[in-house]
């Protein structure tokens, strides 16, 4: 069995009908999960993308927490944010994984811990905290 991550520079719900029933046929034959990435944490997005991942059989969400212009919202929009979808994590059983390339590794942690669910987190990518800068230890 394998996995495939298809990230928002590559996102699956904007391939025409007949290029994802090809990837989704493909993925079915060779045993592959899929996951998929998106931008943003707004809850009307997420759910729309949770929508589309329990379509094609996604295991897996991940997003990042900047907004369009860059920015990052405050803790408390983002843990707001994050359990306005909780219910439909769990009823689609799907993963919602943080990326952490905009948010230090601790803060990120304390939201996880407040937001304390199961379907909730972190997609840890080891270049990112070259980024930030914290080592890769910490963000580990």
């Amino acid at each position: 069995m394998g996995l495939v991550h298809y990230g928002p520079n590559m996102p699956l719900d904007k391939l025409p009908e007949n290029k994802l029933d090809e990837v989704l046929d493909r993925a079915r034959s060779w045993k592959i999960d899929l996951e998929m990435g998106t931008l943003g944490i707004e809850p009307e997005r997420l759910r729309q993308q949770l929508r589309f991942a329990k379509r094609i059989g996604a295991i897996l969400l991940k997003t990042t927490l900047g907004c369009p212009d860059g920015s990052i919202p405050m803790r408390v929009e983002i843990e707001s944010c994050l359990r306005a979808v909780l219910d439909e994590l769990a009823e689609g059983g799907i993963r919602l994984a943080i990326d952490n390339s905009h948010i230090p590794a601790q803060e990120l942690n304390e939201i996880l811990e407040s937001v304390h669910s199961p379907c909730v987190g972190a997609g840890l990518d080891t270049a990112h905290p070259l980024a930030l800068p914290e080592g890769w230890r910490t963000s580990i």
